[in-house]
């Protein structure tokens, strides 16, 4: 008989308990409907006065600023998973995994977001009263497949943009997604894939390049489970070169990567490749002198500049002078067209050193030219100073007879 007391009681309490969760999961429910078809007048109408919000990003709001998030916001789709809904006295408590995707009324692109919900209610009545709320982001979902999915995205990406291809999907189409870069002479940035695109196209677009970029050094750090900043470093042109720093600020949009920031930061001045195109004009320079074009010769200077500068021992023989410094060597570039001629002349260099800056470089060798019998005819040493202007110019030189 007293076994049989404990069964119904315990039978009694566990119908009861069953019966008071399901009311209390009902009262969820019902401002979580109006939640979903309005979100801003929900909020308006049920929360407190005192209301307090704890953000999953670390920041605190009272009921005025939750209520203006919303106010561009025209439906909420929300689902719960693990949710666990307690009432202790006329409190409610609601926990579980919350996804939400928010939808604009002026056409922003809809924010989705995962977070670990706590909400806490006063039950009034049938009605409840929002006291507070908390979002966490949930454990970062990193794993190796993911991290290789969004490798290969990045890499792809940089292939088809120098192939000059329309690289909108893989960007967040958003006005506030970024790229900033450094150039040779400063920075460029641009805000909204409008503007990247304007962008691309005048970058890339006038010389699409087949490019086979080699990726190292990735590291991943994940915000939630739509959220990732990823850095690594890129070789365009092969390991002899200086990779360059990479930064992709990544949003998960309906299950794809999308980058919403980009970062590149190119080191100019020591790379194989800037090393090539200083020793461009100055072979040039050279070649143009012995074939007596002279024309070319003289594109090869910063001929708009007042301090370029000629040291040579020989100008005393054509100019009266062994330096022509400013107007005087741009007037001597322009006289000497008159005077020159094919040289029949041929030249080697044994040794080459270049050393480049931003918008600065210099060069030293040795040169040695040879007459069409092949004696040598002379050896100098040779330094060469270039700014960086409409490509390498050459604003000093100075040979040293050897």
């Amino acid at each position: 008989m007293k076994n049989l007391i404990i069964t119904i009681c315990c039978l009694l309490g566990l119908t009861q308990a069953t019966f008071s969760q399901t009311k209390a999961e009902k009262l969820f429910q019902a401002p979580v409907e109006e939640y979903k078809k309005s979100p801003m007048q929900t909020l308006q109408n049920r929360a407190s006065e005192d209301y307090v919000f704890m953000s999953g990003s670390g920041y605190v709001a009272n009921k005025a600023q939750i209520v203006a998030l919303f106010k561009n916001v025209s439906h909420v789709d929300v689902d719960m998973k693990d949710l666990k809904v307690r009432q202790v006295g006329n409190t409610l408590i609601a926990t579980g995994k919350e996804h939400t995707v928010r939808h604009y009324i002026d056409g922003t692109p809809d924010l989705t977001s995962d977070y670990l919900s706590t909400y806490i209610y006063e039950i009034k009545g049938n009605n409840l009263v929002y006291l507070s709320g908390q979002h966490t982001p949930p454990a970062p979902a990193s794993s190796p497949a993911e991290e290789e999915n969004i490798k290969n995205m990045l890499r792809q990406e940089t292939i088809d943009v120098y192939a000059a291809k329309d690289v909108n999907g893989y960007f967040l189409d958003s006005p506030l997604t970024f790229r900033g870069w450094n150039t040779r002479t400063g920075y460029a940035t641009k805000f909204g894939y409008a503007e990247i695109k304007k962008e691309n196209d005048a970058t890339f677009g006038s010389r699409p390049r087949e490019m086979n970029p080699l990726n190292e050094n990735f590291t991943f750090k994940f915000y939630g489970l739509n959220a990732c900043m990823v850095t690594y470093n890129q070789y365009l042109y092969g390991k002899p070169n200086i990779p360059s720093k990479e930064m992709r600020m990544l949003e998960k949009v309906n299950g794809t990567w999308k980058i919403a920031g980009l970062m590149v930061l190119w080191d100019y001045s020591g790379n194989a490749f800037e090393q090539a195109n200083v020793k461009k004009p100055i072979e040039t320079e050279t070649n143009s002198y012995h074939a007596g074009n002279i024309d070319l010769m003289n594109k090869q200077w910063a001929m708009n500049v007042n301090y370029i500068e000629r040291q040579q021992e020989n100008l005393k023989t054509v100019a009266g002078a062994s330096h022509l410094k400013g107007t005087q060597s741009q007037a001597f570039g322009e006289e000497y067209k008159k005077m020159a001629k094919p040289t029949q002349q041929t030249y080697k260099i044994p040794d080459y050193e270049a050393h480049v800056g931003s918008v600065n470089a210099w060069a030293t060798y040795t040169q040695e030219v040879f007459n069409a019998d092949g004696k040598l005819a002379n050896k100098t040493r040779e330094l060469r100073i270039l700014e960086r202007f409409d490509g390498w110019k050459i604003v000093m030189m100075s040979c040293v007879e050897l």
